[in-house]
């Protein structure tokens, strides 16, 4: 392998990482950073072509996917400790950067023209996150330790979904059903089983709909990307953290306020 295709090769699993902290994060889409990079098209072209010429998809796909687990393994145990210690200040600064990303995510999904009528996507998709997480099952899987096999597996594919959708926090939505930090757990655990499982609900997810979402957004760019910005809001309300009385309810808004001004800041620098 020559210097060049080490380089490449470094390059694309370093992008993976970044992908990989961007699927576990939340506020954060994996899809988004590979927009950034230019490689939303080529990816998902590629997983939906797999099998023809297998080689070189593999080749292309091998570098991200190993800095993509890096990425999610390695930065699941931070994400997990700040959850643990600072849960209330962890989420006032997620939901601040998800919120000043939304500027930026409206004019994307505007880009081919707006009308009024895709605002109906947006809101029958907040209200249908926001009116699944009240369910008391989803309060019952916030109580438990370790996700069930079956749950693992849908975390996976919730994960590979918000890999597919540009702009959508996956991670987002399994907080709101109260998945989020036992899946951190398991992943910070490296609990084998249970990754495994992961593992193949991310793939089979995100395989299986890379196809039909390219396809979905050629059809109808406009109205999938209102319902994705839906989600996002219905997401953000579910787990906005409760602010209490006097410093502490000042600490939540300086931290959400600075850390929406922290995100908008950064995609006004990259535009």
């Amino acid at each position: 392998m020559s210097k060049n295709n080490v380089r490449a090769f470094l390059l694309m699993i370093v992008t993976g990482f970044m992908m990989g902290i961007a699927a576990i994060a939340p506020g954060i889409s994996g899809g988004a950073i590979a927009v950034v990079f230019g490689l939303y098209e080529p990816i998902t072209e590629a997983v939906g072509t797999l099998w023809k010429d297998f080689p070189r998809k593999l080749r292309f796909l091998a570098p991200l996917g190993i800095g993509a687990a890096l990425g999610m393994l390695l930065f699941g145990r931070l994400i997990l400790f700040f959850f643990s210690e600072y849960t209330a200040m962890t989420c006032a600064v997620f939901v601040g950067l998800i919120v000043g990303t939304l500027p930026s995510v409206f004019r994307t999904a505007a880009r081919d023209g707006f009308r009024l009528r895709y605002l109906v996507a947006t809101v029958l998709c907040a209200v249908a996150v926001g009116w699944v997480t009240t369910l008391n099952e989803m309060q019952y899987i916030a109580t438990q330790p370790m996700l069930p096999h079956g749950l693992m597996l849908l975390c996976g594919g919730i994960l590979g979904v918000g890999s597919v959708l540009p702009g959508t926090s996956a991670s987002f939505v399994l907080m709101a059903l109260g998945m989020y930090e036992p899946m951190l757990a398991a992943v910070s655990g490296l609990d084998i089983p249970r990754l495994v499982l992961l593992g193949i609900g991310f793939g089979a997810a995100f395989f299986m709909l890379a196809r039909l979402i390219g396809w979905v957004y050629k059809k109808a760019y406009g109205w999938m990307s209102f319902a994705v910005i839906g989600m996002l809001l219905g997401s953000v309300w579910a787990v906005l953290p409760s602010l209490t009385e006097g410093v502490w309810n000042l600490l939540m808004i300086v931290l959400v306020v600075g850390a929406a001004g922290l995100s908008y800041g950064l995609l006004r620098i990259k535009g």
